[in-house]
């Protein structure tokens, strides 16, 4: 144990916990809301491209080229959360959904723990 560490008081070391959980849940959260964007914008790519085969088999040019510059623009999208996103990761490679998920439940025990060590820091200014 370094001598830091022996030298914080407990209202001290809440301090540090709570800040600690703080950080990570903001890099957390900043991926979350890229997987999310990209989720979104992937079900719309499915439906896009269901619509275009659609306007297609009835034969309507007209929405068969409005479809796919929404689809063009969607793919500028994806490409742009993609990159963002490896910025992010630089070396780690996941499944999107389940990456997802695992930043949801660990966002909710950071947001629990930060919960209890600023309850635990004001306990320790009461008394």
């Amino acid at each position: 144990m370094s001598s830091e560490l022996k030298t914080l008081t407990r209202k001290q070391l809440s301090k540090k916990l709570a800040e600690k959980h703080k950080t990570f849940l903001e890099k957390y959260m900043k991926e979350f809301d890229f997987l999310h964007k990209l989720l979104v914008l992937e079900e719309k790519q499915d439906l896009l491209e269901h619509w275009i085969k659609d306007a297609r088999d009835e034969d309507d040019g007209k929405k068969v080229k409005e479809y796919m510059k929404q689809k063009k623009r969607n793919d500028d999208e994806i490409s742009e959360i993609r990159k963002g996103l490896s910025d992010l990761n630089k070396k780690e490679e996941y499944e999107v959904k389940q990456r997802y998920e695992f930043l949801k439940d660990h966002m909710d025990s950071h947001r629990e723990a930060i919960d209890y060590w600023t309850s635990r820091q004001n306990e320790r200014e009461r008394t």
